[in-house]
């Protein structure tokens, strides 16, 4: 019976699922009704939940994992566990980094999508500083990252940021956080990240064959008709880049990152602001290339800016 009646606390199939207000209205008017349907207290509704099932395509969860020093014997630090699962078909995908930056979170997005052959129609998120400016009171609006909706815009998918403490919303990628640890980090030791990612690949044909305890079929028979259902790949890559605002000097140079590039003397004037955008691979502002990233410490004139080489 209480079964019967949880399926109300679902918003209707023409309500908007990645509209958290939504949501938010439509439970506050449905709880006093079926509490009183089912002869208990609103406040005793409030912690039950029903479990959702999608179809295939439409939904996958993200979650890091913090796998802490398990290479601090090569010199790395820390390591992060990225972590992507389809909700229809709980097929996962795994990569390891060694920082959370925004580059590094879109990278490992588009290693998944490779992964899986094809991008999801929305994807879960909890309130990561790679996707949500800034954090708001529960029932607001939440300001998305720029370059999360321009990435999510260029592989068509929907960003569906949870609400606050609701981590019950992304629960299937919780739980493989937890699986990958047990079955491909416990009880070895591993010398690099290629080193990872090659052990969590080895795993997963392993992953694929189970039966899975939830919706009771095998996970590859069910990904199959998951990953056929998913958008295809674009064909041109998006590029992630890092805004920063910095301030000219009075030799035409900007710093970043602990090194100096030049911009063109022609087209600036000292103490004027400009926008640096910053890959993996360059350092640009709307004049043009700055030059490349690499490490600290550098000056990186271009004779093009009007510095000799």
């Amino acid at each position: 019976m209480l079964g019967r009646h949880l399926h109300h606390l679902r918003p209707p199939p023409h309500h908007p699922q990645n509209q958290n207000l939504t949501k938010h209205y439509y439970l506050q008017e449905a709880r006093p009704r079926i509490a009183e349907e089912l002869g208990i207290s609103p406040g005793e509704l409030a912690g039950l939940h029903r479990r959702f099932e999608v179809v295939p395509g439409a939904q996958a969860q993200v979650d890091w994992g913090d796998e802490g020093r398990i290479l601090a014997h090569v010199g790395i630090p820390k390591v992060f566990s990225f972590h992507m699962t389809l909700s229809y078909s709980r097929d996962p995908f795994c990569c390891f980094t060694t920082g959370q930056d925004l580059a590094t979170f879109f990278d490992c997005h588009r290693q998944a999508f490779a992964h899986f052959g094809g991008v999801p129609m929305s994807i879960v998120y909890d309130r990561t500083k790679t996707g949500v400016r800034r954090h708001v009171a529960p029932g607001e609006a939440v300001p998305l990252h720029p370059e999360a909706v321009s990435f999510a815009g260029h592989y068509d998918f929907d960003i569906d940021v949870l609400a606050a403490y609701r981590p019950q919303g992304k629960g299937r990628v919780e739980r493989q956080v937890g699986i990958v640890r047990d079955h491909v980090l416990a009880g070895r030791a591993f010398s690099s990240i290629e080193e990872m990612n090659a052990a969590f690949a080895a795993w997963v044909p392993l992953r694929r064959v189970k039966v899975h305890g939830t919706h009771g079929e095998v996970i590859g028979q069910r990904a199959a008709r998951d990953h056929m259902a998913l958008r295809p790949l674009p064909k041109v890559l998006y590029v992630v880049a890092q805004r920063h605002l910095r301030h000219v000097g009075k030799d035409c140079l900007v710093a970043f990152d602990a090194n100096l590039y030049s911009v063109p003397a022609r087209k600036v004037r000292p103490r004027q602001l400009v926008e640096i955008r910053a890959t993996k691979a360059a350092v640009s502002t709307a004049a043009g290339r700055c030059g490349s990233g690499g490490r600290p410490g550098r000056r990186v004139p271009r004779p093009r800016h009007g510095f000799a080489p």
